[in-house]
């Protein structure tokens, strides 16, 4: 028992803060007070019997609810503040068990002064489907972090990633009333290896006691029919830290670590303004171990956790993540909180190394405008075997401020494209033939033409531009199909674009040969 105003225990000179009996030797002192152990009886199992044997399978802890003011705080509870605590609880229940390395489920039950049974009411848990994983992981994950450590000379980075689902399930009267699936990718890290000296020495700094732990954990779809859902960021020191209206990091993922945090537990502990100011007035560094411990996980431990994250996502195909879920996870350059902006340069100075998946030089950029036909041209793309990367804009920005977009879509690149691999739109139907046409029509350099079958002709068919054989005519009100009856086939389709005929009058107009216009 836990008496923290040191009422109860010792006398008047060695007063106590609580006092521990074992429940079989010191049972008539229990006896003599058993109003104070009635409340823990019919709760989880717990009878007379746990009394009598001195055991109980488990740990059982009973926090009693302030209801005057005291010294040590003036805050009161009520069964209906309580139940607002339940719901906040349940609110974010389905990050809870995120970053933990042993807890599977949490359980919420009530009971009522009326009630011989407690009620459960809420259940937040590991899906059965993920937790076999889930744990094989961080048990590898501890038993690596406990090898390393021992490792005196050159303790090495550990890392795992795995997914995991996590259900909540709510009850009304004792029967589900409504459940809910959160799929997440998290990977683990321990940071250790090339780190620098900085970060070695408070790694090493008995006052500090702190472990190079942090974690990151991108969303899933809950299914495969799912899209995958957009998430706030949140700041976990295991446990999610006090969630805000706003992204405390900016970032598309949730952020562990094992910060120094404020007092009151509820912050990271960052440097203020002023601090800041006189450091950089005096030409120093910061000087509070605490300060420097988090700017070291943000700017080396976090940002290798995140990498890896990532790059485990393109490259382990059994965790079938999509491409969606992966540029989710992207983070936005210009979203970035700027206490967290730390992080970014190492992070992208890291992710380009991870896998050819991301190789830029390999690569060539939808940067498409709207009104472009971009699916049918990533789909020819792919169809002549060239990688395509149809980045949102957030990740293209990202991409383009850390290295050269070499290759990108253009009408000058399509046009190369088309001519090397003719298979690839040979195929397609008439309407995507004059989308890819209009497209490669758009820059105006006609003498690049040759060579491409997308010509269309009166016949229905496609021929390929060229300077010589046949020529190909179009018609005018002054001059009609009729006056040459026999060559019905070699007229121009004017049933197409508007747009596309005025380019294709403009080769006629310069003199090119691609195309002969008789009037």
């Amino acid at each position: 028992m836990i008496d923290p105003h040191e009422e109860y225990f010792g006398d008047g000179k060695n007063r106590r803060t609580g006092h521990r009996w074992r429940m079989k030797a010191d049972r008539a002192i229990m006896d003599s007070i058993p109003d104070q152990f009635q409340p823990y009886k019919g709760i989880f199992h717990c009878t007379d019997d746990v009394f009598s044997e001195g055991s109980y399978n488990g740990t059982l802890f009973r926090f009693p609810l302030r209801t005057t003011p005291s010294e040590l705080s003036q805050t009161l509870y009520s069964a209906e503040r309580v139940h607002t605590l339940f719901e906040s609880f349940i609110a974010d229940a389905h990050l809870v068990l995120l970053f933990l390395q042993y807890l599977e489920s949490i359980e919420l039950y009530v009971r009522d002064e009326s009630d011989t049974e407690a009620r459960k009411t809420f259940h937040v848990r590991i899906t059965d489907d993920s937790l076999q994983l889930v744990r094989e992981k961080r048990q590898q994950f501890r038993r690596e972090v406990t090898a390393s450590r021992a490792d005196q000379l050159c303790p090495q980075s550990v890392k795992v990633t795995y997914p995991i689902s996590i259900e909540t399930v709510a009850y009304s009267q004792g029967t589900e009333s409504g459940t809910q699936r959160h799929s997440f990718l998290v990977t683990n890290y321990f940071c250790g290896g090339n780190v620098t000296s900085e970060f070695e020495t408070l790694v090493k700094d008995d006052d500090l006691g702190y472990l190079p732990l942090v974690g990151v954990a991108m969303a899933l779809p809950a299914s495969s029919e799912d899209p995958t859902p957009d998430i706030q960021g949140h700041v976990f020191c295991f446990l999610p830290l006090p969630v805000q209206k706003n992204s405390l990091t900016g970032l598309p993922v949730h952020v562990n670590g094992f910060f120094a945090l404020s007092q009151n537990r509820r912050y990271i502990k960052t440097p203020n303004a002023e601090q800041e100011d006189l450091a950089e007035k005096k030409g120093r560094q910061l000087t509070d171990k605490s300060l420097l411990w988090n700017k070291c996980l943000l700017e080396e431990a976090i940002p290798r956790a995140y990498a890896t994250m990532l790059m485990d996502a393109i490259n382990e195909k059994s965790y079938h993540v999509s491409a969606e879920a992966i540029y989710k996870a992207w983070p936005d350059i210009n979203g970035i909180d700027q206490k967290w902006k730390r992080l970014q340069n190492p992070f992208f100075e890291l992710l380009p190394h991870g896998g050819k998946w991301l190789n830029v030089e390999h690569v060539i950029f939808d940067r498409l405008e709207e009104n472009d036909p971009k699916e049918l041209l990533v789909r020819v793309f792919l169809a002549a075997n060239q990688n395509v990367a149809s980045l949102p804009e957030h990740v293209s920005k990202a991409v383009s401020l850390y290295t050269t977009l070499n290759t990108v879509i253009t009408p000058s690149v399509a046009r190369l494209v088309l001519k090397e691999n003719p298979l690839c739109y040979r195929n397609l139907s008439r309407m995507e033939k004059l989308l890819l046409l209009k497209f490669v029509l758009k820059d105006d350099k006609f003498s690049e033409l040759l060579g491409l079958e997308l010509l269309p002709v009166s016949n229905g068919l496609f021929i390929s531009f060229s300077n010589s054989g046949e020529a190909i005519y179009v018609s005018s009100p002054e001059h009609p199909r009729g006056l040459l009856p026999s060559l019905q086939d070699s007229f121009l389709d004017e049933d197409v674009d508007e747009k596309i005929l005025r380019s294709l009058q403009t080769v006629a107009e310069q003199g090119r040969k691609d195309v002969v216009y008789f009037h």
